[in-house]
């Protein structure tokens, strides 16, 4: 979490900026997450607008910390990528329902880390 300073100063420098992202009334999802992780990779700091009608208010998206959440987003994607080749090698019925239940594992972690999103860490 940011404190007010280090808040102040942020503020300062995406005072000119223009907003990359605008969150309006529950638009946290996947497609957001993957958008802030490509800006956050571009640069280092990036402007979203919070509109009135969001259930969130600036402070509490300011407060999110997206890249820590986007990077597990990401291990949990590729993991589920490598369990997928894994699936298509897998020769024996029992083994693809094996690793059929861990992708379908793996796909309700990143369900539950958009649901924190939505509520906000």
């Amino acid at each position: 979490m940011l404190t007010s300073k280090q808040r102040a100063i942020l503020r300062g420098k995406a005072n000119t900026m223009d907003p990359v992202y605008i969150v309006g009334k529950g638009e946290i999802d996947e497609t957001l997450i993957q958008g802030v992780k490509d800006c956050l990779d571009a640069r280092e700091l990036i402007k979203l607008k919070v509109l009135e009608n969001s259930m969130y208010n600036a402070r509490e998206v300011a407060d999110l910390d997206y890249k820590s959440i986007i990077k597990e987003y990401q291990a949990i994607q590729a993991n589920i990528n490598n369990l997928k080749e894994q699936y298509k090698r897998a020769s024996m019925k029992s083994e693809k329902m094996n690793i059929d239940d861990h992708i379908y594992d793996e796909e309700q972690k990143q369900k539950n880390i958009v649901k924190r999103l939505k509520e906000g860490v």
